[in-house]
């Protein structure tokens, strides 16, 4: 059966909407998160219920614990899908992407992601003094003030505990997540004022 003008038009069509899912697809897969940071999510849900923040630290006693994604998300939903219905603490939680760190002190937790390393000083500067729990993966995460930084080590993710930072910042650390880290310093880093 020979082509007329309009089936291959048509043809055209449907090679072009074909190609195009092609190429929107891979796009699609990188948008989710990697297997590292679905498992650095899993570590989250798992840290903020060792974690006690001052009383301050919330509007009223019904207010969520809040958890900030500073800069680029490289969780895609995961935070969103593991604390959906869960309580922390007698809290709901509410995951926020945060611009700045400015927009971040009204958070309970604070995750800063690799891709903010350029800034990480200035980040950990704005939220120095308020009852903040940050969570990063950069290697001087620790000195410049941070309280826990994930990374890793022999194919597993691990993580490192400030615990003269989260004093510094009034938050407590429980002894059994304390005792789940590769190692606990006692001294504050840069932010602390060390």
């Amino acid at each position: 059966m020979p082509f007329n003008r309009h089936s291959l038009t048509r043809l055209r069509w449907l090679a072009f909407i074909v190609f195009s899912v092609m190429l929107l697809q891979p796009l699609a897969v990188r948008a989710e998160a990697t297997p590292e940071y679905k498992i650095e999510a899993v570590y989250l849900l798992n840290i903020v219920r060792f974690v006690n923040w001052p009383k301050n630290s919330f509007a009223a006693a019904d207010s969520p614990l809040v958890i900030g994604v500073l800069g680029e998300n490289p969780f895609d939903h995961e935070l969103e899908k593991l604390f959906k219905g869960k309580l922390v603490g007698g809290r709901t939680v509410v995951v926020q992407w945060m611009a700045t760190a400015a927009d971040a002190k009204s958070c309970q937790v604070v995750f800063i992601p690799a891709s903010e390393q350029a800034n990480l000083r200035g980040h950990l500067e704005t939220l120095r003094n308020a009852p903040v729990l940050t969570i990063g993966e950069c290697a001087e995460f620790l000195d410049d003030g941070g309280v826990i930084r994930f990374f890793v080590e022999q194919n597993k993710i691990r993580f490192d505990i400030n615990k003269a930072q989260a004093d510094a910042e009034g938050v407590q650390l429980d002894s059994q997540l304390l005792s789940l880290a590769n190692a606990v310093r006692e001294t504050a880093g840069r932010k602390g004022g060390n």
